[in-house]
């Protein structure tokens, strides 16, 4: 991703963890399309690393699974999510990984 493209988002909402299951706090947008960025270390050998984004309504709206690069030992990356504005949470987890993981809007 280049730099500029980076300048283009603001974080709504950013949490951090390691191994275990996070459900993060409630957060709203505005518009239809919302990024979430991420990164990660392993812990251990085989670290995995899951984001789920879930509606207040409690229904999956996307999943992506197994974002943790074996090979580079650390990762990051980022993945857009096309909803309805609202009010939506994550569920993070985490298996042999530290995480970072942030809402972002378009900025205005």
């Amino acid at each position: 991703m280049q730099a500029g493209q980076d300048a283009e988002w603001v974080v709504l909402k950013e949490w951090s963890g390691e191994t275990g299951t996070t459900v993060t706090e409630k957060f709203t947008t505005t518009e239809r399309v919302f990024r979430v960025s991420w990164n990660s270390s392993e812990l251990d050998r085989g670290g995995l690393l899951d984001v789920y984004v879930w509606s207040e309504a409690k229904r999956l709206v996307m999943l992506s699974a197994g974002l943790q690069d074996h090979v580079k030992k650390a990762s990051s990356g980022t993945f857009l999510v096309n909803a309805s504005p609202g009010v939506y949470y994550l569920e993070v987890r985490g298996t042999g990984v530290k995480w970072h993981v942030a809402v972002e809007r378009r900025k205005s």
